[in-house]
């Protein structure tokens, strides 16, 4: 009996297909638009409240030129003139900074909801429905999309045109476009990428790679003609939608300078902090199973593999994917050798990891059976439900900063002191003026010495109450033991109880028990611990500890303390 073919695509009903694919839309669509006002208005996400800051200050005809550069000029102008025009429908009342931020998270969560027809275009051209289908769902439910998707920032937009070029060089490596049609098609999306964010500018490889594979289109000469276009016309889109380029060019690459010293590691600042120990790959392959779910990212893997073979030795449609597999390796080879390490950066990878799982799905089916590739399909589209379920849960849920906040007010006395940690974004919130309390910031990462530590202990000793708002301190400075020596004896006390304050209360947006297995805040890098969803411990001064007592805890730092070697 002859072998059946390996390569014939798999197939649904057509009336099934169409209900499967509409409910996967409707998930997509429920689960990044409800939640946008997921911090109450009070811009809780630092990259938010810069954007929206940069485009409340343009105004006609004097300052139409934004002045904030770590973003290029659509991710500016297009938030501030959604909030205009939604103002004068009567949606928004007014164009205040939580109105741009909340214009910027409608489109985030539009450029996010693209995506998912996207990538289920992309496994339709190159896969099968069934394969399409699962592709679909899987960027209907990932938890970093989701995420994404309300923020109003430029990973969506990103994430989309990835996407968007994936699918034309697909679509131009099937015959289904023309050179020309193909080119054009390119330097449109890419530019709209360009006036976003120069990230962008890495997508290039996309269109490059494809022009070359594809000799039957032209010969060289035109084919190179034709990128050469495509980059012109993606330059003069860039230029348009982001003047400061032309008209503050020094600013501008100032700004880019900053941007690359902070990615190298050359530039200290706080935020990267959390890399000091990183390890190079291990650290982003860790960050997978968070980003997309657990059961899709152990197919990650052995999916890029298989599509590589397949694509390297002309085996199927995988050479339609070509461009994007390269994008990847070229991509990951960059940014894994970055000192910073942030989500973001992983998340235009996120794509092929989802078409990389649908494949070795596909291929599961393929070589063990039906049976076998049903199971797999169940399995990763129970793990992605659940982790996206739970990821997209926390938006409807109260911030758990304002939520110690609310429980900060309803017990403070008039004149109380509130301790709080340097560098978050957190109290006072609005509610508590009536209090007229002082709220004090502990030196918690000024340089090491003797009148720190005092410092410190006099605010303590002072105080009544404290607010941790987030892992950004206790989760990174007391495993900084030479830089930050006497921060891991400070958290060992404060967490013991031994420098007076008791915990009263701790707020999470996070499940419990069995849920946590799927918490990704102390595993994942802390965008997932921080801007959205950090646990907040609020403690009470019942100890009432001299400063000389405090700091003599401080400095009583236990044994796993002392720094290696």
């Amino acid at each position: 009996m002859a072998e059946p073919d390996r390569d014939r695509p798999l197939a649904l009903p057509a009336p099934t297909a169409r209900l499967l694919a509409l409910a996967i839309f409707a998930i997509a669509l429920l689960v990044r638009f409800r939640g946008l006002s997921w911090d109450a208005g009070l811009m809780l996400h630092p990259d938010e409240r810069n954007l929206a800051a940069a485009a409340e200050r343009l105004s006609y005809p004097g300052a139409l030129v934004p002045d904030f550069h770590a973003y290029n000029g659509l991710a500016v102008y297009l938030p501030r003139l959604l909030a205009e025009a939604l103002h004068q429908v009567g949606i928004l009342r007014s164009t205040g900074l939580a109105d741009i931020a909340w214009s910027a998270r409608l489109l985030s969560a539009c450029f996010s909801l693209a995506t998912v027809f996207v990538i289920y275009r992309i496994a339709r051209t190159v896969f099968d429905q069934p394969s399409a289908l699962l592709a679909a769902f899987l960027a209907a439910l990932a938890p970093a999309l989701i995420q994404a998707a309300h923020f109003g920032t430029t990973e969506s937009v990103l994430v989309l045109t990835l996407s968007l070029l994936a699918l034309i060089t697909a679509r131009y490596l099937g015959h289904s476009l023309g050179l020309r049609q193909a080119a054009i098609l390119c330097g449109v999306t890419l530019g709209m990428g360009l006036g976003f964010k120069t990230t962008a500018a890495t997508f290039a490889l996309l269109p490059l790679v494809a022009f070359l594979m594809r000799r039957d289109a032209g010969s060289l000469a035109m084919r190179l003609v034709w990128l050469v276009v495509s980059g012109l016309i993606a330059l003069a889109i860039l230029c348009l939608t982001t003047p400061q380029i032309l008209l503050s060019p020094q600013d501008y690459f100032g700004a880019m300078t900053f941007e690359g010293g902070v990615v190298r590691g050359t530039v200290d600042v706080f935020w990267t902090y959390q890399f000091h120990d990183a390890k190079a790959v291990l650290f982003e392959l860790k960050q997978i199973p968070w980003l997309l779910d657990p059961v899709s990212a152990l197919l990650v893997l052995p999916g890029l593999i298989l599509l590589l073979w397949q694509a390297a030795s002309g085996r199927g449609t995988a050479r339609l994917l070509l461009p994007l597999l390269l994008f990847g390796l070229a991509y990951a080879a960059i940014i894994f050798s970055w000192h910073a390490k942030f989500m973001r950066y992983l998340l235009p990878l996120l794509p092929l990891f989802i078409l990389a799982a649908a494949a070795a799905c596909r291929e599961a089916t393929r070589h063990f059976g039906r049976d076998a590739g049903i199971a797999v399909a169940a399995a990763m589209a129970f793990s992605v439900f659940v982790a996206g379920s739970l990821q997209a849960a926390i938006y409807l849920r109260t911030d758990s900063r304002v939520a110690g906040w609310n429980y900060l007010v309803s017990n403070m006395q008039k004149g109380d002191r509130l301790v709080v940690e340097p560098v978050e974004v957190g109290p006072p919130f609005p509610g508590g003026e009536h209090l007229a309390i002082a709220v004090t910031p502990l030196p918690l990462i000024e340089p090491p010495s003797a009148q720190k530590t005092e410092a410190i202990a006099g605010i303590l000793a002072a105080g009544q109450w404290m607010i941790v708002s987030s892992r950004r301190h206790h989760g990174v400075l007391p495993g900084m033991h030479r830089r930050f020596p006497e921060m891991c004896g400070y958290y060992d006390a404060l967490w013991s109880g031994r420098l007076g304050y008791d915990m009263q209360q701790r707020f999470s947006r996070r499940g419990r028990g069995l849920l946590s297995a799927l918490d990704p805040s102390p595993l994942a890098e802390e965008t997932f611990s921080v801007f959205d969803s950090p646990t907040v411990f609020v403690f009470r001064n019942t100890g009432r500890l001299s400063q000389a007592g405090i700091e003599k805890e401080i400095l009583a730092a236990p044994a796993h303390c002392q720094p290696a070697g």
